[in-house]
């Protein structure tokens, strides 16, 4: 890529990232492209992409299970639990459950044995220095590559609109 067209790309990425997004149209979409995408920046926007600042629960359960859909697609399991998302590891357990993931779910709480008493620190250099010693086992790269392979986008989107009036009241 030349000097050019990495100032077109940079160009590109600025507007792309401050175009405003509208909750009602993204929740109103015929299809569901980019609607769990737009509606995820559309709240972390609003709770200055700090989810502990999200009041609403069912924003907060949504966020959570985006967040992780992430992770996991990144790297699986460990490479959510190093970052910091790993701080919510057993509120997003719960969130993948509410919102219908239960593979997803079983899954995450499998890799929680790994940890004393099955509790996962949310102290983020406590959580990564057991990490280093449980990531190469069989049991953690078995939960990685299941995990990576598991559908949690169409939970999410299908949450997004069975809930829609508890999502626009938090616009």
């Amino acid at each position: 890529m030349n000097f050019f067209q990495r100032i077109k790309l940079r160009r590109q990425l600025k507007k792309h990232t401050n175009r405003p997004l509208d909750i009602n149209e993204i929740l109103s979409r015929k299809s569901n492209i980019n609607v769990v995408i737009d509606a995820y920046e559309f709240f972390m926007r609003k709770y200055h992409w700090k989810i502990d600042e999200c009041d609403s629960p069912y924003v907060r359960t949504f966020l959570l299970c985006v967040l992780y859909d992430g992770e996991i697609a990144n790297g699986g399991i460990s490479q959510f639990l190093a970052n910091t998302c790993g701080n919510f590891a057993h509120q997003t357990a719960d969130a993948l459950h509410t919102i219908g993931a239960l593979d997803a779910e079983t899954l995450l709480r499998k890799s929680f044995v790994l940890f004393s008493n099955g509790v996962v620190p949310e102290d983020e250099v406590v959580r990564n220095k057991i990490l280093d010693e449980i990531c190469e086992t069989d049991t953690m790269i078995e939960l990685d590559t299941v995990a990576y392979n598991t559908d949690i986008c169409n939970f999410c989107y299908r949450y997004l609109i069975n809930n829609v009036d508890h999502f626009l009241a938090n616009k």
